[in-house]
């Protein structure tokens, strides 16, 4: 059975369904056999993908009102491995029909878990609401990606979501749960930016991801060419943060994500050795240049978070937020943009906490 997920928060222009599809693409690209299926009455992902809706044969609207099955409906893209079920509710009259269609919220769940059996992945772009259409996707769904863009609008939209998560949880689909938050056209060293990720970390900072989507001009362009950022522009900053992030969100559902974490972090497994407890090495506090080597031990499989904080407790960076294996681990961390100064660094392994300073010396960096 696949994974379905979907992507949703009461909100416009959050980067939703740009990270809807460009998230399945990524997943595509990395031989992850992916459906899309966009549940929005207004359609954007198909001018994501540069689908004419006159070509369009049918789409979540004829699944859900039973006038065509998921196989006939089923879109190829231009990458192998996905497949696109568009929105094909044109007319006020058609998004009439759904308000009817979706008054049983099981009814999506029951479709998806009879027809999507060939696939890894199953992606859902919800609309920016909570009723309806929504309802739909969470209730289908094993879990839901929270996209916040840098606001106070946004964190207010996502307590809106987290109260109605937990109304899901409790009527239709106990076993939901949050893959993870996503913070979207993110600007460093802006007060709003720092803002909306200090205040999420006070929220809710376990389910944010590592991987900040940052406002760029391609993600913009690539919708007037019908294509999803990554296949615009690969090299763009907006590009590669959406790869990084699809490569952090498969990390995140291995158990043991030793051989893709080489491959996309700078962490090694340097031991398999079962420690017999959990620790964080203590022959740190020195100066150095270019980067500082950070060994930890993990004892059980657990949650493992790194972060680094200013001397005045203030967090600059979230190195590491996954699940890992027993083992002892090494981090090789470099200072990138930070002034001279002293720093500490923070390991939480599930109830197990440590911290260590130190020193980064700018001038011989």
């Amino acid at each position: 059975m696949p994974k379905i997920i979907a992507v949703a928060i009461p909100k416009g222009g959050v980067g939703k369904t740009t990270t809807s599809v460009n998230l399945a693409v990524g997943l595509a690209i990395l031989e992850k056999k992916t459906l899309l299926i966009d549940l929005d009455p207004s359609g954007s992902c198909s001018v994501n993908l540069n689908f004419d809706k006159n070509k369009i044969t049918g789409g979540s609207m004829s699944l859900l009102s039973f006038t065509k099955s998921l196989g006939q409906i089923i879109h190829k893209t231009e990458l192998d491995n996905l497949d696109f079920v568009p929105s094909n509710a044109f007319t006020f009259d058609d998004e009439e029909k759904l308000t009817k269609i979706t008054s049983n919220p099981l009814l999506l769940r029951n479709i998806l878990s009879q027809q999507t059996i060939n696939y890894e992945y199953v992606i859902i772009d919800c609309p920016p609401y909570l009723h309806g259409m929504t309802n739909l996707g969470l209730t289908a769904s094993d879990s839901v990606i929270i996209p916040v863009k840098s606001s106070n609008f946004s964190i207010k939209a996502l307590q809106k979501l987290l109260d109605h998560i937990n109304l899901i949880r409790k009527n239709y689909n106990n076993t939901l749960t949050i893959e993870g938050i996503l913070l979207t056209m993110y600007e460093v060293r802006t007060n709003a930016s720092l803002l909306t990720e200090t205040q999420l970390l006070k929220i809710i900072g376990k389910y944010l991801f590592n991987t900040k989507i940052p406002k760029s001009a391609s993600i913009a362009e690539s919708t007037f060419y019908g294509k999803p950022a990554i296949l615009y522009n690969i090299y763009s900053s907006g590009a590669k943060a959406y790869l990084q992030f699809t490569k952090e969100l498969l990390i995140r559902n291995k158990i043991c994500p030793v051989i893709e974490l080489e491959k996309s972090l700078p962490l090694k497994r340097v031991s398999s050795i079962v420690p017999n407890k959990n620790s964080l090495d203590k022959n740190l506090d020195s100066f150095f240049r270019k980067e500082v080597t950070i060994a930890f031990s993990v004892m059980v499989n657990s949650r493992v978070v790194l972060e680094v904080f200013r001397n005045d407790s203030r967090r600059v960076d979230t190195l590491l937020n996954i699940n890992l294996e027993p083992g002892i681990y090494e981090y090789n961390w470099m200072p990138n943009g930070l002034p001279g100064g002293v720093y500490k660094c923070q390991i939480a392994i599930n109830d197990f906490k440590a911290s260590v300073k130190v020193y980064y010396d700018k001038l011989t960096a």
